[in-house]
């Protein structure tokens, strides 16, 4: 992921176009484009259109899908060339966002030099924007909202711990991490399952969100973190950006894996942005606790079948006698 202080070089190729717009502007319903790499595999650019809306482009041999979008933020379009090949376009309607657009291009760039042909870089292209068009829903910046990011920091609290303590399995660790896409579970190995929840200290709840979250068919534990605000400096702070810096470190070494690692915080609504350094968090506590026969909570096969969906509140301290010890894989 490229880092929130360095400009990238499809930002600086949308500065240098805005700089040629004003000497010799852009024709009406048309767009600019410069190459992104003259050795990259695939033909990628980013430009400009007529409105000075950011672009990024993929030239391909083959008509490319047409796939509807319902964003207000960006939009896509394809275009025949004159040698009959196509261009894939993705366009920022909205003024203001350049800078997350372009760490989101720059890293769809950057993913697509582990793929292996022009299929698979339109699938990839396709993919990515539903991803944004999601992280843009309901939000005029991208940002996550104060709990969500609360709910971020503790899952990489655990997969941090989960990569310093097993070391030799980075792969399993980073695929295992399903939250973001999806699962039941935040974390699901082939014989376990691990659910992460938040809390403030002081707080004696966590809330349980679906009747799936705490059913599962290996054995499944349930960690509780508590997290509390603190300043930047201070002994053990974190902010949302740092802990992904650390976790990057720990993956580097396995292009795939941190390839896979960003791709989930993509699907958890996580785009580098400076906004993240400004709230500082510390791990004040960890809890970990069997659901094991016994433990109170709501799973399908315990209602009535026309409860179909149930919220909840589990009190942490009354499930004492299952505590158990952080999970390893």
């Amino acid at each position: 992921m490229t880092k929130r202080t360095m400009t990238t070089r499809i930002e600086a190729i949308w500065e240098a176009e805005a700089l040629q717009a004003q000497v010799s502007p852009i024709e009406s319903g048309g767009f600019r484009l410069t190459r992104l790499d003259e050795v990259h595999a695939y033909d990628i650019y980013a430009g400009l259109d007529d409105g000075l809306h950011a672009i990024l482009g993929l030239g391909v041999s083959k008509r490319p899908p047409a796939v509807l979008l319902k964003s207000g933020a960006f939009d896509y379009f394809r275009r025949q060339r004159v040698d009959k090949t196509w261009l894939l376009v993705l366009r920022l309607k909205r003024h203001g966002l350049e800078l997350v657009f372009g760490r989101l291009c720059q890293d769809l760039a950057d993913s697509a030099l582990l793929v292996q042909d022009e299929d698979a870089i339109v699938a990839l292209f396709v993919e990515r924007l539903r991803l944004w068009e999601r992280l843009f829903h309901g939000s005029d910046d991208g940002l996550l909202p104060s709990h969500k990011i609360r709910g971020l920091v503790g899952e990489l609290f655990v997969l941090e711990r989960l990569l310093m303590a097993h070391p030799l399995f980075i792969k399993e660790v980073i695929q295992a991490w399903v939250g973001p896409i999806g699962a039941d579970q935040d974390f699901l190995f082939s014989d376990k399952s691990v659910e992460v929840k938040t809390k403030k200290p002081g707080a004696r709840s966590v809330t349980i969100s679906s009747l799936r979250q705490l059913a599962s068919e290996v054995p499944l534990t349930l960690t509780v973190i508590t997290i509390g605000t603190t300043v930047a400096g201070s002994l053990d702070a974190v902010c949302l950006n740092s802990l992904v810096d650390r976790i990057e470190a720990h993956v580097t070494s396995e292009p795939i894996c941190l390839a896979t690692f960003r791709e989930r915080l993509l699907a958890a609504g996580y785009v580098d942005q400076q906004r993240y350094e400004e709230d500082w968090f510390t791990m004040v506590r960890d809890e970990s606790f069997a659901v094991s026969a016994g433990f109170p909570k709501l799973v399908p096969s315990d209602v009535a079948p026309a409860i179909i969906g149930a919220t909840y509140e589990l009190d942490v301290s009354k499930l004492s006698e299952y505590l158990v010890n952080f999970p390893s894989i």
